[in-house]
C-alpha cells in the first residue's frame, strides 16, 4: 500500500512515516522544509527515511497545486495522512497573516486531490 504523508520532516510526520516504512508500507513523503526551525534537522530526518528503499520524498509547499497534482498523478497513493502544518503556535500570534493559505485550505486541497484520483469516493 502506498501512503502519502505530508509533513515528513516534522516531528510527528517523521515518526509516523518511519513506523509505516518499518511495517512495509511504501511512503511518499511531502514537506516544504521551511526554515521556521532547524532545516538541517529536517534534512537529517529525511536522510533517515531515505534509508528505506520504499520511501520517496518531494519538497514543495502544499499551496503548489500543480506539484501536488503531479505527485498524485505519478505516485497514485492509496491513502493520505495529512500532518503538515506551520510549527509553533506562537508564530501565528507574532506574525499573523504570514502563512499563505490556512491549514483548512491545505486539507481541502489534499482531500480534493484524493477524491479526484479515486472514482466513487466522496
Amino acid at each position: 500500500m502506498r501512503v502519502l504523508v505530508t509533513g515528513t520532516a516534522g516531528f510527528i510526520g517523521f515518526h509516523i512515516a518511519r513506523r509505516l516504512l518499518e511495517e512495509g508500507y511504501t511512503v511518499i513523503g511531502l514537506d516544504g522544509i521551511t526554515d521556521y526551525y532547524d532545516v538541517s534537522l529536517k534534512r537529517r530526518r529525511h536522510a533517515l527515511l531515505h534509508r528505506f528503499e520504499n520511501f520517496s520524498s518531494h519538497e514543495f509547499m502544499l499551496e503548489d497545486a500543480q506539484a501536488l497534482h503531479d505527485v498524485f498523478a505519478r505516485r497514485t497513493p492509496d491513502m493520505v495522512m495529512h500532518l503538515a502544518g506551520q510549527a509553533g503556535v506562537s508564530h501565528s500570534l507574532d506574525a499573523p497573516g504570514t502563512t499563505s493559505i490556512p491549514i483548512s485550505s491545505e486539507r481541502t486541497r489534499c482531500w480534493r486531490r484524493c477524491v479526484g484520483t479515486r472514482p466513487g469516493i466522496s
